[in-house]
């Protein structure tokens, strides 16, 4: 398994080249421009790596706002200089 942020590191970083490629099955990235696979030729075979996009599955489960929760300060009912220190 790769970890990248973005797919499209895997083969910025080379690792399509690595002698050990055949041995990653899965690339887990936030952010994925490419298919949900990648095929890379080791010694004339064909290795396929399938993605994980986390992104996609946060946006779908909407889980986006769970993670990243926006908190709207709520000010006292009552301003007073012990409050405000």
């Amino acid at each position: 398994m790769e970890f990248e942020v973005d797919s499209r590191n895997f083969y910025e970083h080379k690792h399509h080249l690595d002698a050990n490629v055949d041995k990653c099955n899965l690339i887990v990235c936030y952010k994925n421009p490419l298919d949900s696979y990648i095929k890379v030729n080791k010694q004339g075979k064909e290795h396929r790596i399938e993605i994980f996009e986390l992104k996609r599955i946060i946006e779908e489960k909407a889980l986006h706002e769970k993670l990243f929760p926006i908190k709207k300060p709520h000010p006292p009912s009552e301003w007073s200089e012990k409050t405000f220190l």
